[in-house]
């Protein structure tokens, strides 16, 4: 059996985590934020939902 490390999305690995076929290391260590990136059209007026993911009030 191989060793190694993996950093994926929790819900991926969810499955095997519990059934211990995959092992959690240094838990108390969250990986870092990545950052996002978004395109939309620009157009004048961003609809609510746009704007809260984006994160901006006035664009």
């Amino acid at each position: 059996m191989g060793c190694g490390l993996i950093q994926a999305p929790r819900y991926q690995l969810r499955d095997d985590l519990v059934r211990g076929v995959l092992v959690e290391v240094l838990p108390d260590q969250p990986p870092p934020l990545l950052p996002l990136g978004a395109y939309y059209p620009q157009i004048r007026q961003l609809s609510p939902r746009v704007r809260a993911v984006l994160g901006h009030h006035s664009l």
